[in-house]
């Protein structure tokens, strides 16, 4: 008897270790404090994508201009301020976020692929080859099962090959 509660008292005691300290709530992944400027920039962000995706471009315009002033060089902000500004058809707007998100992130291939969409629709289509090969060179493995980048590019009904972008397509 004496021995099975040694026993239990020692796992119990195993147990009191392992516990976290304070409460627990997994409500996702924040690395570092959420006040901190670049995480303060990503909830705006995300807030902002989601308005975007609702149509509600004034709301998303605030909450990337709050994101920008929490981190001027959070990338994903402009990039997604280069998407509402090309949804607002503000093209000039539109041209200097993606450019300056693309200054900040040059290998993003979310950011590459956006902006070289971006240029199919405005009639730049030898820009807009370069951008979406960029975005295709420099996607991870991952991305062409995910779908997430790698999907038909706006560019190729342009270049008259389907799934083509026009760079690849005027070397067909």
């Amino acid at each position: 008897m004496t021995r099975a509660l040694w026993l239990a008292l020692a796992l119990l005691a195993g147990c009191a270790a392992q516990a976290p300290e304070g409460p627990v709530t997994n409500t996702g992944v924040i690395v570092g404090e959420p006040s901190a400027p670049r995480n303060r920039a990503r909830i705006h962000t995300e807030l902002a994508t989601l308005y975007y995706a609702n149509g509600s471009m004034s709301v998303a315009l605030e909450e990337l201009r709050i994101a920008v002033a929490a981190d001027p060089t959070y990338a994903t902000a402009h990039g997604i301020f280069g998407l509402v500004y090309m949804e607002l058809r503000e093209n000039d707007l539109a041209r200097q976020n993606f450019q300056r998100a693309l200054g900040y992130a040059p290998d993003d291939p979310d950011i590459n692929h956006n902006y070289g969409w971006f240029l199919c629709q405005i009639g730049k289509e030898g820009e807009a080859g370069i951008a979406l090969a960029g975005a295709a060179h420099r996607a991870p493995p991952w991305c062409a099962r995910r779908g997430n980048v790698l999907r038909q590019p706006a560019a190729a009904p342009l270049s008259g090959v389907a799934g083509v972008p026009v760079a690849a397509a005027r070397r067909l």
